[in-house]
């Protein structure tokens, strides 16, 4: 599920609870805890991929053309209670192209919100 990340503002480190991301946000992609810590963590993650429209032209597709691909993470962490401890957030894009096209790649870190 692609997150804006303007929504992760709508959450408040301390305050904030599972229950409260859930409605909404929906269910998360992944749930998980370690076993050494009470800590529970769920993340949004995304990725998409887009032809690039080269590709439909037949003589340009020979030399041109590829797929651009975006991804995104948005992570809560909650304590053992369910308040929201921390978010993150982290977006990278890139793509791929064919012969005279190069390879483009653009990763932003991932940064916390909160």
């Amino acid at each position: 599920m692609k997150v804006n990340p303007n929504r992760i503002n709508d959450f408040t480190v301390g305050k904030s609870t599972c229950d409260d991301v859930l409605a909404s946000l929906g269910p998360p992609t992944q749930r998980y805890t370690k076993p050494d810590d009470d800590m529970t963590r769920w993340l949004y993650t995304y990725a998409g991929v887009q032809a690039r429209p080269e590709n439909l032209i037949p003589v340009v597709n020979a030399f041109a053309g590829g797929v651009d691909v975006q991804s995104s993470v948005v992570g809560f962490r909650f304590t053992k209670d369910c308040i929201l401890e921390k978010t993150i957030y982290s977006t990278s894009g890139m793509g791929g192209g064919r012969n005279l096209e190069s390879v483009n790649q653009e990763r932003k870190p991932v940064r916390e919100v909160k």
